[in-house]
């Protein structure tokens, strides 16, 4: 299990696969796939299995994408779950606080004296 400090990273795979798709027009696949291997010695992921997918299909979420990550998050008991979409209803009833990435970083800042930068790819 990988820590940073004394916190752990966690995603769900499907964060992975929406980050390669995203940027694969503005990077090489070389790069991308080089840069999302090595975020890998920081952030867990927390896959999904058979049982998860009959939740997420009957669960009455507005997307089955944010209903395996909202399962995901609820598995490994995260405190947080960093989101584009902070008003997402969906997330609302899982009892995790939602915060975009920006957000997340400012509070990091203001709460622990954590200061993020950003890298290239």
């Amino acid at each position: 299990m990988q820590t940073f400090g004394n916190a752990e990273l966690w995603a769900a795979p499907q964060s992975y696969l929406d980050i390669f798709y995203a940027l694969r027009k503005t990077r090489s696949p070389e790069a991308l796939q080089s840069a999302l291997a090595a975020s890998l010695e920081r952030i867990n992921l927390r896959s999904t299995d058979h049982a998860d997918m009959l939740v997420a299909y009957t669960a009455g979420w507005n997307g089955i994408k944010d209903a395996l990550i909202g399962i995901a998050a609820k598995k490994v008991s995260a405190d947080y779950l960093l989101t584009r979409d902070e008003e997402q209803q969906s997330f609302r009833q899982l009892g995790i606080p939602t915060l975009s990435p920006e957000a997340f970083f400012e509070f990091l800042h203001r709460e622990h004296g954590v200061t993020f930068d950003a890298i290239g790819l």
